[in-house]
């Protein structure tokens, strides 16, 4: 069974070479490695070229984004299974892609997800485990228990069939600021049958501190709900979707957690939005929020005079409530 691993590349020259060194020291033989240099400009080419071999196909072009950068990986790829991985992640043993396989091979599934490690400007910090229970379960079973306890959406911890994947490529690999993982893993789940849960570490997944404080705009935040809504209309089980109501507040919620300009052309169209998600759902029950926002949102459901602008208002008190609870 051939595996692709794909890796997008951006100016990643800081943590490339160890990314590439957990990807060509793989254990498992029947593998090629596809690469994207998406238009960088420091010495990523450079460095990739140093690893290359007789099943590495690089591409190198212009810079046309993530998802763009993804959808195109997909399509040069000719493995039956898929790999993604970022450039400044890694691989967290060498026999990630065997673990896989062996999986693929052994319970005849659409889908293998694993655990994995998060760190923040290279420190490591926490051990990831996805909160599906390790082993065979159906899709639904999979999709229920990751939207309670949202769980990792991300591409990176996942193995997929490629054949199911090139059907989510047109519609799902779209140009996303917000949940672009998230809508190709979902329309992914939907389309499969068995999903296998690995209870091993995989990948190291770094995150930025640039990444995590930047400023986020309304129009993303919007673009977002109404990805997730199209996905609402896929979910047939009337259980399931009032769970994926919840789930989708969250994801828009997070933009009263933001730096949201009132001058964004799009800031008053979220604002009601994200009116109407507090008032007509108890939003609080989602087991993703933390504990004081969970208060905070609370407050916010049984308070009308507080609830106005809330974009505005709102951000300040959060981080009192935070400071106190």
């Amino acid at each position: 069974m051939k595996v692709s691993i794909l890796i997008p590349v951006y100016n990643a020259s800081k943590y490339l070479s160890v990314c590439l060194e957990s990807v060509y020291n793989q254990t498992y033989s029947d593998v090629e490695v596809v690469i994207i240099d998406d238009g960088s400009v420091d010495n990523s080419l450079e460095i990739i070229k140093e690893y290359v071999n007789e099943k590495t196909i690089i591409i190198s072009r212009e810079n046309r984004g993530i998802n763009q950068t993804r959808k195109e990986l997909v399509l040069n790829s000719t493995g039956n299974i898929l790999v993604f991985i970022d450039s400044d992640d890694y691989f967290n043993n060498l026999n990630v892609i065997e673990n896989y396989i062996s999986v693929f091979e052994n319970y005849n599934c659409d889908m293998v997800t694993s655990n994995y490690t998060r760190g923040i400007n290279g420190d490591i910090y926490e051990t990831s485990e996805s909160p599906a229970s390790s082993g065979l379960q159906t899709s639904f079973e999979y999709l229920s228990k990751m939207i309670s306890d949202n769980s990792c959406v991300a591409l990176w911890n996942k193995a997929f069939k490629r054949s199911l994947l090139l059907s989510c490529v047109d519609n799902d690999f779209v140009d996303l600021k917000l949940g672009e993982d998230l809508l190709i893993c979902m329309s992914y789940i939907l389309n499969s049958d068995k999903i296998y849960k690995l209870d091993i570490d995989s990948i190291l997944y770094r995150e930025h501190e640039s990444s995590l404080t930047k400023h986020k705009h309304a129009r993303d935040y919007l673009e977002l709900n109404r990805v997730l809504l199209s996905i609402s209309k896929k979910i047939t089980d009337e259980d399931l979707k009032d769970k994926f109501k919840l789930f989708q507040c969250y994801h828009v919620l997070q933009a009263i957690f933001c730096q949201i300009s009132n001058k964004d052309d799009d800031y008053m169209e979220l604002n009601d939005l994200v009116i109407s998600m507090v008032k007509n759902n108890k939003v609080w029950q989602f087991d993703g929020f933390k504990h004081w926002k969970k208060y905070y949102l609370i407050l916010l459901h049984f308070s009308p005079k507080l609830i106005n602008h809330i974009l505005i208002k709102s951000l300040r008190l959060a981080i009192k409530i935070k400071s106190i609870l």
